[in-house]
């Protein structure tokens, strides 16, 4: 589609929430929003239009500067005014192949930058059911049906087999595919289905739990997400060393040989644990009246942390500290054990006097962050000889 120029007159211009917009006194730019679908894009004059919005009944034109003269020329995008036509179009096709495949209901339309949504009213649908009504939307497709574009009065309006009906006060405006879909829409379509390309279900799910969402992509998006999957296909084909047609199978066995690594891996990390628990209990020692453990583990993760501090609380009764650095920040896993007294919410009470903490826990339990990487057993060690302040 080639660009639409047009020549308008500037009749205002203002901010909103410090964004410049003008109003001409016509317009053929299309709001945002209106119908469902996205606003139209272009310049007016050497200004770039970022948004069109209908508002009270004027269309304000938000542009990255405001326009030196009143007079203006006006370009709107041909290119993305046919990607929106087309996809508006292409909702109408698929919204009616699931009508008359299934008597199924559209009940809304959004279209995005990337890609497009109808919500249908379905608690459940197949995927049989969605590749059918996709089949069908682009065998409509590949007729190159005229897509008709007329008004209608209301007592002629009574006489259509609407796919649906809205309230509308005045003109009422009519796009039809016969034999096929009559809908009422005042949105931006294409002449003939045969100018849509192609029509692609991407995915679907429930929302709401009385619809489903239908995600596709229609015309050129629909050419550049068949480009970038194949690339991405041929990619990991080539990375697997395996054909294409082989690839679903190699990689089922790559997950379940992954499963069975993990779990492999698990069990070994369970029973080094163990030894390391009973290696590292024993270099616990009183401080005060309590049997604590404060000790730095190099180079675990948070998860490790913590299944080793449990084990070692449970091997013996005691409070047991682990800590790790992690470059900028300290990670610190605090296990109670059994008959241990200590009030571990007043000790990071304490503990934040002196540093800036993260994290929490309950009353046997605490996953701390602390912001510094040194001082950190000699703090614990003061903290824990003048227990006082917070034992239970």
């Amino acid at each position: 589609m080639e660009d639409i120029i047009f020549n308008a007159k500037i009749i205002k211009r203002g901010k909103v929430n410090g964004q410049k917009y003008v109003v001409l006194n016509e317009t053929t730019f299309y709001p945002d929003g209106k119908g469902g679908q996205l606003g139209d894009r272009g310049t007016i004059s050497h200004s770039k239009v970022l948004s069109v919005k209908e508002k009270e009944g004027e269309i304000l034109h938000f542009v990255d500067q405001f326009p030196l003269e009143d007079e203006v020329n006006c370009v709107v995008s041909g290119k993305r005014r046919m990607d929106i036509s087309v996809h508006h179009t292409a909702q109408h096709i698929l919204s009616g192949a699931f009508m008359n495949l299934f008597n199924i209901e559209t009940s809304s339309f959004h279209m995005g930058e990337k890609y497009c949504t109808i919500d249908i009213a379905a608690l459940d649908i197949s995927k049989e059911r969605v590749r059918a009504a996709e089949e069908l939307a682009n065998k409509i497709v590949m007729q190159n049906i005229p897509v008709k574009k007329y008004f209608v009065t209301e007592k002629q309006l009574e006489k259509l087999p609407l796919r649906k009906k809205h309230d509308v006060n005045g003109k009422i405006r009519i796009v039809e595919i016969p034999d096929f879909d009559i809908s009422m829409c005042g949105g931006t379509h294409v002449d003939y289905t045969g100018e849509i390309g192609i029509i692609k279900v991407l995915k679907y799910e429930r929302v709401k739990k009385v619809f489903q969402r239908i995600y596709f992509v229609a015309g050129m998006r629909a050419l550049r997400d068949y480009e970038r999957k194949t690339e991405i296909l041929s990619d990991i084909s080539s990375l697997l060393t395996t054909g294409e047609d082989e690839l679903l199978e190699k990689i089922k066995s790559l997950v379940k040989e992954q499963k069975n690594r993990k779990k492999e891996i698990t069990q070994l990390k369970n029973t080094l644990f163990e030894y390391i628990a009973e290696e590292l209990v024993k270099e616990s020692k009183v401080i005060g009246t309590t049997n604590v453990l404060i000790k730095e583990v190099k180079d675990y993760s948070k998860e490790d942390l913590i299944n080793l501090s449990k084990r070692c609380k449970n091997k013996k009764s005691l409070l047991s500290i682990l800590y790790s650095n992690k470059g900028d920040v300290t990670e610190v896993v605090i296990s109670k054990g059994n008959g241990i007294k200590f009030d571990l919410s007043r000790l990071k009470e304490e503990l934040s006097k002196r540093f800036e903490l993260k994290g929490g826990g309950n009353s046997g339990f605490m996953m701390l962050e602390m912001n510094r990487t040194e001082g950190i057993k000699e703090t614990f060690e003061q903290l824990i000889q003048s227990e006082k302040k917070i034992v239970d």
